[in-house]
């Protein structure tokens, strides 16, 4: 049976990672290919190169912006300031023209401009069948071996923290891709255009939100979730940190437009492609500093659970009622408006 759109089944992909890391040298290779894990990491002497290559699939409107952003995002979840930047773009038959080309380049330039990221080269073509662009990127930048921050890292008793908000980049496609068919579902011009906002405020990139975090505060681990939502991102990080969590459903920073455009298509925005939020864990002694410290870096910081020594176990509580098992999937929310 063909696989659904989205990310490949968590048991299949393991077998995939077998092949992959079959080849891996671990004397050079620090961090590797792995499941929830958002980049690669090469030993080069005093420091890590930190590596990661993300597609833009869904968006098109300011395609070359997202293809950037969500590339930088994953290398500064390491602690790493992104430098070198490259692409394949491939472009659409019958909808490619100068004008179109000219538009996803000055987006790449621009957006690498504003981070100091070098462009080092990439290929560009018109391709067979595609009905929308696709940018596959690759980010890389450097980090101090003492420095380097992973999925792995989640003590218990440490809380689980997010940025801004969930399924921020999830509300920005629904408002850019579909506008037509919300209007027609009945939803006020005014919240559709609030969604479209989005994309820049509060904005798809975590890259300040990450070196932020890294430079003042001992993070024991960050993430940046992104296909499968806000829910996925928690099940890698915390899995791959061989813990478990309880999360507090109240504290969740779900913002009214988000719910009113997921509302609209029957989407569960936890669930919803999530680029723009970084979680990440600290010890709770650190929270109040943090979420104050943040606030005057004017970034929303919010205070979401606790992580728990039972592997596995991911909890959500609502109320006084008993803990639920968090939801969570590979397959994408978003891909049902597609």
């Amino acid at each position: 049976m063909p696989f659904s759109p989205g990310k490949l089944p968590v048991e299949f992909m393991k077998k995939l990672l077998k092949i992959c890391n079959s080849s891996v040298s671990m004397n050079e290779v620090v961090v590797g290919p792995q499941l929830g894990q958002d980049f690669a990491a090469i030993d080069m002497g005093d420091s890590y190169l930190i590596s990661k290559t993300n597609p833009v699939t869904f968006a098109s409107d300011e395609i070359g912006y997202y293809a950037v952003t969500l590339n930088a995002n994953d290398v500064a979840t390491s602690g790493a300031i992104p430098k070198w930047f490259s692409s394949t773009i491939l472009l659409p038959e019958k909808k490619t023209d100068e004008a179109f080309c000219l538009q996803i380049f000055q987006d790449i330039a621009h957006e690498c401009q504003k981070w100091g990221i070098s462009i080092i080269g990439g290929h560009t073509e018109v391709t067979f069948g595609l009905d929308r662009p696709i940018i596959a990127g690759n980010m890389l930048g450097m980090v101090k071996k003492s420095s380097l921050v992973t999925t792995k890292g989640a003590q218990p008793g440490d809380v689980l923290m997010i940025t801004k908000g969930i399924a921020i980049e999830g509300t920005a496609i629904i408002a850019r891709e579909k506008e037509m068919a919300l209007q027609q579902k009945g939803i006020q011009q005014r919240i559709i255009d609030e969604g479209k906002k989005f994309l820049h405020n509060p904005g798809i990139s975590i890259v300040q939100d990450a070196l932020l975090l890294h430079k003042k505060f001992p993070i024991t681990a960050m993430h940046g979730p992104t296909e499968g939502g806000f829910a996925m991102g928690v099940a890698e990080m915390i899995g791959n940190s061989q813990c478990g969590v309880t999360i507090e459903f109240e504290q969740l920073p779900i913002l009214p437009c988000t719910q009113i455009l997921c509302n609209a298509f029957d989407l569960d925005p936890l669930r919803t492609i999530a680029s723009g939020a970084l979680l990440f864990t600290i010890d709770p002694k650190y929270q109040s500093e943090v979420i104050a410290f943040m606030a005057k870096n004017h970034i929303q910081t919010t205070s979401i659970g606790v992580v728990t020594k039972n592997k596995g176990e991911y909890l959500v509580k609502k109320g006084e009622d008993e803990p639920f098992p968090l939801c969570f999937s590979t397959q994408d929310e978003i891909t049902k408006i597609f």
